[in-house]
């Protein structure tokens, strides 16, 4: 036979070798689940994993599983019994036999290094095991050429209410399944404009895919500079393209179902109570460009299906007595994935209380367990949405990166605040305020807080509460530094902070490692603050070897406008060097620490 390779994003490699360590540390022996990805010709591409509960979450639809995994804590798991294990769960969840499905078995070995080896599914091969051979790719290689589609729609979920919790998970649970049906049966059309409805006969015979459409995708969100705005080389800075979900009234699909040819009447007399909960159905998938229209309806009927599940557990799980929550779904994009996953949340719960469901959640999804990255706050903007945000976001993606030396980055999302924003004129004083900005609104993005980022006069506010400062500081025209902003992150947003003091500039090239270390671990902005100037620190570049050292500086001194080529351009954001610290002044730096949180 022909030995297949295996291609495994560098994002899914991390997952995997996490997982094993968090299956260590919990003192549990195996994790195990399933793989979704695509077969090409001469390779098989794993794109997600997810334990056997979790498929529901992913934009990929089971028909996209192409293996399962098994990571195994012990150093000395015989290989043999690891790919025993996955097979049992591709047949445990019906997975569609295939030729080319893959086992992933990985553990630590006697060194506790992380060890990967792929098998092919020996059953399928009449007994014969064949390694196969693994290649770590990058993300963006397989999906800049996909397309991120959405589909929304409301559909009236409407049950008798009973006060015994039986009897109304009973009823929602046949109002849920009529709603599915509706899916399965192909009653549902999926409308793109005037000229593109995804029917069930029209489909079938529309072998259009969705790159051939590229036209209808420009006619929707329109041509930029002559450049359609899809064509991007990143999926994460593509536009969804959005469907609305509509349901067939006439036509062959509406009338599938043989009982309705003749009327039918049912009467019962009695009064019992009704609820009616709006579902608002929001499904995502991104897909090959080369799927046809009948595959992609396919995928979003199969994806409605799996949220329309999710909304009759979440009801079934939080319904108290009188209170009927109201589900609604929420697109999140972690940072240690490569693709969106969609949650579901009721609507009568806050994030506090939920903090058990995210663990599940996080679990199902092999994601870490110290640090939100499923709430409510984490909800992803996709890019359509860009015109409705007045700071730029991570304005360091697109410089260059030093290839000497290690580096690490900011890791997650902040807004660049900076001098005269907000109708502001902070000119001359307000540096340290607005690298406090920066440092909250990454906070704020990673799901940390909901709350707003602070003003002028909030920030001078908490410092007086605390008893930093007198009454008449609020509304003045005073600088701020580390001390303060650690103070304010304290009192405002209940986040501690290191601070690392250096006393003189020249001094600041002999911090790399603690750097380094810092957004390794953290990846939280940095606040330095000496003399009377402040400066936000998005990353290092350290040379272990030469002890060269290089600062990724974002400049809050700025005094322009929202344009991203003049702050990278003009280096209001970029990598400097030691030479950029003034050498006779003392810095004081605030490290930001993450709570560890889900």
């Amino acid at each position: 036979m022909v030995v297949r390779r295996v291609s495994v994003f560098h994002e899914l490699r991390w997952q995997l070798t996490e997982t094993v360590k968090e299956t260590k540390s919990q003192g549990a022996d195996v994790t195990f689940g399933l793989l979704f990805g695509w077969h090409a010709q001469d390779e098989t591409i794993c794109l997600a994993c997810c334990t056997p509960d979790g498929f529901h979450y992913l934009p990929f639809s089971m028909s996209e599983c192409i293996g399962s995994f098994c990571c195994a804590a012990s150093s000395v798991t015989d290989e043999n019994e690891v790919f025993q294990i996955c097979e049992k769960v591709l047949m445990q969840n019906q997975v569609e036999e295939s030729s080319q499905a893959v086992l992933l078995g990985v553990w630590l070995d006697s060194s506790n290094h992380t060890k990967i080896v792929c098998q092919s599914h020996s059953h399928w091969f009449g007994g014969n095991a064949n390694y196969l051979e693994i290649n770590f790719s990058e993300s963006d290689t397989v999906l800049k050429d996909c397309i991120i589609v959405r589909a929304k729609g409301t559909f009236p979920l409407i049950f008798e209410f009973s006060e015994t919790k039986e009897a109304l998970t009973c009823s929602i649970t046949a109002v849920v399944e009529k709603i599915i049906s509706t899916f399965k049966t192909h009653k549902a059309s999926f409308h793109l404009s005037k000229s593109l409805y995804l029917m069930e006969e029209l489909a079938a015979v529309d072998k259009r895919t969705l790159s051939s459409i590229s036209h209808m995708i420009e006619k929707e969100y329109g041509i930029v500079n002559g450049q359609d705005k899809m064509k991007k080389h990143s999926l994460i800075e593509k536009r969804p393209l959005s469907f609305n979900i509509t349901i067939q009234a006439t036509g062959q699909e509406s009338l599938s179902d043989n009982s309705i040819y003749t009327p039918t009447i049912h009467f019962q007399r009695r009064c019992y109570k009704a609820v009616t909960v709006p579902l608002p159905v929001d499904v995502i998938a991104v897909l090959k460009q080369e799927m046809t229209l009948s595959e992609v309806k396919n995928t979003l009927e199969d994806k409605a299906c799996d949220q329309l599940l999710l909304f009759k557990d979440c009801l079934q799980s939080f319904i108290e007595k009188t209170k009927i929550p109201v589900p609604a779904a929420y697109h999140v994009w972690p940072n240690t994935l490569s693709f969106p996953v969609t949650v579901v949340y009721p609507g009568n719960k806050e994030d506090t209380e939920l903090v058990s469901y995210r663990e599940k959640l996080h679990r199902a999804l092999l994601l870490q367990l110290d640090r939100p990255q499923l709430r409510r706050q984490n909800s992803h903007r996709f890019s359509a949405l860009e015109n409705e945000i007045s700071y730029l976001r991570n304005t360091h993606v697109g410089l260059w990166i030093p290839e000497d030396g290690h580096t690490q980055l900011v890791r997650g999302t902040y807004t660049y605040h900076h001098y005269m924003q907000d109708h502001m004129d902070d000119d001359g004083w307000g540096c340290a305020y607005r690298s406090l900005q920066t440092v909250v609104s990454w906070f704020r993005f990673q799901g940390y807080i909901d709350k707003p980022v602070p003003t002028h006069k909030e920030i001078q506010q908490a410092l007086v509460e605390v008893g930093d400062k007198p009454s008449s500081f609020v509304g003045s025209r005073k600088w701020i530094g580390s001390q303060e902003v650690s103070i304010c992150l304290n009192q405002l947003i209940g986040v501690t902070s290191k601070i690392m003091f250096v006393s003189s500039g020249a001094e600041l090239a002999n911090k790399g490692r603690e750097l380094l270390e810092h957004f390794k671990i953290q990846g939280t902005p940095v606040m330095i603050g000496g003399g009377v100037l402040a400066h936000t620190i998005l990353g290092i570049n350290f040379n272990e070897v030469t002890g060269d050292i290089k600062f990724l500086i974002l400049d809050p001194h700025y005094t322009g406008n929202e344009n991203l080529s003049t702050i990278q351009n003009k280096g209001w954001c970029g990598w400097k060097g030691p030479e950029f610290w003034e050498k006779n002044s003392f810095y004081n730096l605030c490290l930001p620490q993450c709570p560890h949180e889900i």
